[in-house]
């Protein structure tokens, strides 16, 4: 699929910045030049990658870009690229491993919504042999875009439900956030239920008053503010949303914050 937009940000890298459009070539259009830059690699998870793809990824397809890129007429005089316009473009676009969150500016936006996408190869578009356009193959990291990261709190009281609406647009998967907890006491225990996913409970042992605790679902890591865990101290049930509502109860008072983004099956516009 080809994109057109109004404008396009990779990392920092924001294409009217540097006085680049998105075009397209029609079919009389003179050469294109493969640069020989294809890779296969494989996917894993490493760090805190923003969107990491694990082995054995349960995506089947994913999203497939091409972006064609030229120089805009209202900024630039000359229209074709130098050699060190594409090297230093390239390095630029390139010079990364993994995913990169992706934007794409329209006129007209319903939904701040975001892409994780890497490139795969490039090549340049000639017209009378000079370079006119530079083409970059991508792929997403699946088949779905994902929204701004939501964050919510809750001041939850002791054995009282309160609900969270998760407009997930993968109904078959889990929605997995990062859950802050702040205790305002030393507790021995704290017990988290998701009651619209089987009772889902999430435990955590021997709390010191003001403690700090994050779990990171998604990565599946759980650090804390005063402390190192042992291996009794979490039942290792990281927090996971059904799609639309969720019920929870907590068994003490706590304050708890919930980070997630959420999948949209947009595709490109």
């Amino acid at each position: 699929m080809e994109i057109f937009a109004k404008d396009v940000i990779i990392g920092d890298f924001k294409f009217s910045d540097y006085g680049l459009i998105l075009a397209s070539f029609n079919n009389y259009s003179e050469t294109t030049d493969d640069l020989g830059m294809d890779h296969d690699t494989i996917e894993e998870y490493i760090g805190h990658n923003p969107r990491p793809i694990y082995l054995g990824s349960q995506y089947s397809s994913k999203l497939k870009p091409t972006l064609t890129i030229t120089k805009n007429p209202c900024v630039h005089k000359v229209l074709y690229f130098t050699e060190h316009e594409c090297r230093d473009l390239i390095r630029k676009l390139t010079g990364y491993y993994g995913y990169r969150r992706m934007q794409i500016l329209q006129n007209f936006i319903d939904d701040e919504i975001f892409f994780y996408v890497r490139t795969v190869s490039v090549s340049y578009q000639k017209v009378m042999g000079k370079i006119s356009g530079i083409i970059l193959n991508m792929e997403c990291d699946s088949q779905f875009a994902w929204t701004r990261e939501t964050d919510i709190t809750i001041l939850a009281k002791r054995n009282k439900e309160f609900n969270l609406y998760i407009s997930t647009d993968d109904l078959y998967n889990y929605v997995y956030p990062v859950m802050t907890i702040t205790t305002p006491s030393a507790l021995e225990s704290i017990s988290i239920k998701n009651l619209s996913d089987n009772n889902w409970t999430t435990t955590i042992k021997r709390l010191s008053a003001k403690e700090r605790i994050i779990i990171d679902s998604l990565h599946q890591t759980i650090s804390t503010s005063s402390r190192q865990f042992v291996a009794d101290d979490f039942n290792m049930h990281f927090p996971r949303f059904v799609p639309d509502k969720n019920s929870f109860m907590a068994d003490q008072d706590i304050s708890i914050t919930f980070s997630y983004i959420l999948p949209r099956k947009v595709g490109f516009i």
